[in-house]
């Protein structure tokens, strides 16, 4: 599991760099290729550590094809997306997601009194 997050953190970071440090990249900065090749180096070295753990080979009915590659390259491809969104974004999503929030714990509370009162 801290492989997992290991890897999610790292590759967050590279997507920072990549969606933020565009322009330094494109431009060759020295300091931005090193960083760049330190976090991709550091992407595939917990991909490796992650498809290397232990399976369970019980014969099952039906099994997840590409495991772990498929749920390894969706959980980058979605850190990717993720970091590539715009602020206002983040900030119409926070909104709608306290909305929600409240919602749940409002139902919640108003069910938990109903039940009471029966």
């Amino acid at each position: 599991m801290t492989s997992l997050l290991s890897l999610a953190v790292v590759w967050a970071a590279l997507c920072v760099l990549i969606v933020y440090g565009s322009s330094w990249l494109l431009d060759v900065a020295w300091w931005a290729v090193t960083i760049a090749v330190l976090f991709l180096v550091c992407v595939v070295g917990l991909c490796v550590v992650i498809v290397r753990q232990p399976r369970n080979d019980t014969e099952l009915y039906f099994r997840t094809p590409l495991v772990p590659w498929t749920p390894l390259a969706s959980v980058l491809m979605n850190i990717f997306l993720m970091v590539s969104l715009s602020p206002y974004t983040w900030i119409r999503f926070a909104v709608w997601m306290t909305i929600g929030r409240n919602d749940t714990i409002r139902y919640g509370i108003f069910t938990c009194a109903h039940k009471l009162a029966l």
